[in-house]
């Protein structure tokens, strides 16, 4: 039951998407990071909008350590202070720190540099989100090695087992991870059991519902951390072949090769009581399909 406790913690669920096409998708930003069996997948869009509202293209995603990733949102000018005192911090952590202690010294170091908060000065001090993702030699059992924190400085990080988001969609991103991590309970399983394969499928897949997609301001990062390998980019064609973030009818493709890596992650019966639980099943009989197990 481990997954649920980031659950209770998490932000109230907004409606459904309308949709699962990017045409009707909303124009909002989205972080993440999410847990799977071979390490961390961090995800970030690339569109950023400047102080004179002026949207472009932004690297989101800062490698911040040997074995760690912080990936933020916000305000454009403050991003690249939050990630240099985070890696300030990661380079000069002592035997003794926690991973948690770390950032809360790396919170310190950058509120010194951009200034007190608003709460203070009584001026206003552009909201930042960030997750910071690694992998920490330091802990004992191989299955907690791996760490995910979400933030929004110069408030504390807050741990989370399993998956972080951020940025203005984050509540649409929350509102599938969670109805996924009570279904994964459900089934006696968790994010760690699901290949880094399904886990960046189910990313793109979000962000697209997420975000609008504009050639000319956005496009998509995706990162791996595996154990204590170096972080690595990844390529959407490495798990989607032949990907194209325009033409809206491949997304349909796109969860066709989410559900049969699901298939391999999970089991077909599994699979089914998933999309029995989705009303997935009732819906294509309503239209006529008939969907049984052995389909």
């Amino acid at each position: 039951m481990q997954a649920i406790a980031p659950f209770i913690q998490r932000r109230p669920l907004p409606k459904p998407f309308r949709s699962l096409t990017p045409e009707f998708a909303s124009p909002m930003t989205c972080i993440m990071a999410i847990r799977c069996q071979d390490g961390i997948v961090v995800t970030s869009d690339t569109q950023m909008t400047d102080q004179f509202g002026m949207k472009h293209h932004a690297a989101k995603i800062s490698e911040v350590g040997e074995h760690s990733i912080l990936v933020s949102s916000g305000a454009e000018r403050y991003m690249p202070a939050l990630a240099r005192n985070v890696r300030k911090a990661v380079e000069s952590r002592n035997e003794a720190e926690d991973l948690e202690e770390v950032l809360v010294r790396a919170n310190r170091l950058y509120s010194e540099e951009v200034g007190p908060p608003a709460r203070l000065t009584g001026k206003h001090v552009p909201e930042m989100q960030a997750i910071f993702a690694a992998y920490d030699e330091r802990v004992e059992r191989e299955e907690s090695k791996f760490r995910l924190f979400e933030w929004q400085p110069p408030a504390p990080p807050v741990p989370r087992s399993y998956y972080a988001t951020g940025g203005s969609g984050l509540l649409s991103a929350d509102f599938v991870l969670q109805k996924a991590d009570f279904f994964l309970v459900d089934t006696g399983t968790d994010w760690s059991k699901l290949s880094s394969t399904t886990v960046l499928r189910l990313s793109l897949i979000l962000l697209r519902m997420v975000q609008t997609y504009h050639s000319d301001v956005s496009g998509y990062s995706f990162s791996l951390i595996e154990g204590n390998k170096k972080p690595r980019d990844v390529l959407a064609s490495e798990f989607f072949p032949q990907y194209s973030p325009t033409d809206p009818k491949e997304i349909r493709d796109q969860f066709a090769m989410l559900m049969a890596s699901l298939i391999q992650d999970m089991g077909k019966a599994n699979l089914f009581r998933f999309a029995q639980s989705w009303g997935i099943i009732e819906k294509l009989e309503q239209a006529g399909i008939k969907i049984t197990l052995e389909t």
